[in-house]
Order: structure tokens, then C-alpha cells, then sequence
């Protein structure tokens, strides 16, 4: 469990493993203009707001605490503007 990106738990998947499954939707998103709404688990908000924000490093993300049935505003322009 020392590499958290890359531990795989059994039956299960990695940080990885969701970042493979995560690009092509986040190149998508990124292109977006109108605000969405995202609902998922906690290890895939974690990346998805590390990727989105801009300023975080894959291992300061999964560091990132995401709270429970609570709405996290991200405002992103989808031109590589500020990301707030």
C-alpha cells in the first residue's frame, strides 16, 4: 500500500487504472461550456478535481479531501483559463 497510484485492491482497481478510464471523458469535459453536474465515488472525484483545478499533482489529488453529500463548485472556462 506504499504506492497508493498504484495499488490495486483485489477485486477492485487502482488510481491508475481509473486515470486510463478517466481520459478520454476528462478530454471531453474539458471542452465543455455549460456547467455539468458530476456524481461519483470519492477516488474518482479526487483525480477529476485534481485534473480540473490545474494545480494539483496526481499525488497531492489523491491527498485531496472530498467530502460526502456535499457539492463542490469548479468554475472552468474549457479555453485553459483560470481555474477557480
Amino acid at each position: 500500500k506504499c504506492d497508493k497510484l498504484g495499488f490495486r485492491y483485489p477485486r477492485g482497481e487502482s488510481y491508475y487504472d481509473i486515470l486510463a478510464r478517466l481520459e478520454s471523458v476528462m478530454s471531453h469535459l474539458e471542452r465543455i461550456k455549460e456547467p455539468i453536474l458530476l456524481i461519483s465515488h470519492q477516488a474518482v472525484l479526487r483525480l477529476m478535481y485534481g485534473w480540473l483545478s490545474g494545480h494539483l499533482t496526481r499525488e497531492e489529488a489523491l491527498k485531496t479531501e472530498v467530502p460526502q453529500h456535499e457539492v463542490i463548485a469548479i468554475s472552468y472556462d474549457g479555453l485553459g483559463g483560470p481555474r477557480v
